[in-house]
């Protein structure tokens, strides 16, 4: 898991919790240019100068793993995981398509 994933998790937890912003009012007591984006990670942008980020990656996966989350299990492994629980979904419709089963004679 690295900083792409976080970005991913971390905008689902956003979704859990109702709000896509990300207080950081620690920020207004640095004084140097650009001190807004030195404490925004990969996958969010700074809102203002004040401290406030909000994610920038599509909603779609986060929303998602967002789901995921909250009908199953509330710990974040269980989000890691939609991904390859989707790639499986994927894999058995593409063999359940209908033209495969007309290539295996049925």
């Amino acid at each position: 898991a690295g900083s792409d994933s976080y970005g991913y998790v971390s905008q689902a937890h956003l979704w859990l919790k109702g709000s896509l912003r990300v207080e950081q009012p620690f920020v207004q007591e640095f004084s140097w240019p650009n001190r807004e984006w030195v404490f925004t990670p990969l996958g969010y942008k700074p809102l203002s100068s004040d401290g406030v980020i909000v994610p920038t990656y599509p909603p779609g996966l986060p929303m998602l793993m967002a789901t995921v989350r909250w009908r199953a299990h509330p710990n974040y492994g269980v989000a890691f995981q939609t991904v390859f629980r989707m790639d499986e979904l994927a894999k058995l419709s593409w063999a359940l398509r209908p033209s495969a089963s007309k290539k295996r004679g049925a």
